[in-house]
């Protein structure tokens, strides 16, 4: 993306300034507040949980600005992203045409992130559809939403721990019934006791990649 920006501004003559927030909002508004008071002819922002008031200099009258995967309320600007309801909606399909009925939505704290949230709602509500509607013969998927803040080691440790049992119960009920609810061999194609790990972001992707892999192994 950063490389991006700057192939785009150094086109156009312009001088890009990047100022990383390290995902703190406090940074962020300082950053911010700084920038306006420089009069940088415009902003990209890629939003954590700065408020409207802090982002009310840019946009609309302003400093023309440009959202980046993240909106702000009550701000209007362009935005450039992912249609994150669409993403999370077709990975989870996708996990539930493949037959899987344990479904482990992992994300980063989501309340302060609009791109987080959308993703989150949109992985709850086609796991409640499915369930409305009855669909899949081998029984309705059960989904479950695990936060996972990987700034605070502890609870980052405690929801690894939760995922583990989970596997480890689905890998119980494999070795003592190898057939799923359709009659299949549970090891070779069935997924009825499987869990299925659906990731988010990249960050939790490979937080999640490289602890499976020291505890499980390669797969």
């Amino acid at each position: 993306m950063l490389q991006g920006v700057e192939a785009a501004c150094h086109a156009l003559g312009l001088m890009p300034l990047i100022c990383h927030a390290t995902n703190e909002v406090e940074m962020e508004r300082r950053y911010l507040q700084l920038l306006t008071t420089y009069r940088v002819e415009g902003v990209i922002v890629n939003a954590l949980g700065v408020r409207e008031e802090t982002l009310r200099p840019v946009g609309g009258g302003g400093i023309p600005a440009v959202l980046v995967d993240r909106s702000v309320e009550g701000l209007v600007a362009d935005i450039v992203g992912l249609d994150n309801r669409a993403a999370a909606e077709l990975g989870t399909r996708h996990l539930l045409d493949s037959g899987f009925r344990d479904i482990w939505f992992v994300v980063q704290p989501f309340e302060q992130v609009s791109s987080r949230r959308l993703r989150e709602a949109a992985f709850r509500e086609t796991m409640q559809a499915q369930a409305g509607s009855g669909a899949g013969g081998a029984g309705v998927a059960r989904g479950h939403t695990l936060v996972l803040n990987l700034a605070d080691a502890a609870q980052t440790e405690q929801g690894r721990a939760e995922l583990d049992r989970a596997i480890e119960a689905a890998n119980a009920t494999e070795a003592t019934d190898p057939t799923d609810a359709a009659g299949h061999p549970a090891g070779a194609g069935g997924n009825a006791s499987r869990v299925a790990v659906f990731a988010a972001n990249a960050s939790v992707a490979l937080r999640l990649a490289l602890h499976l892999k020291a505890r499980y192994g390669a797969a």
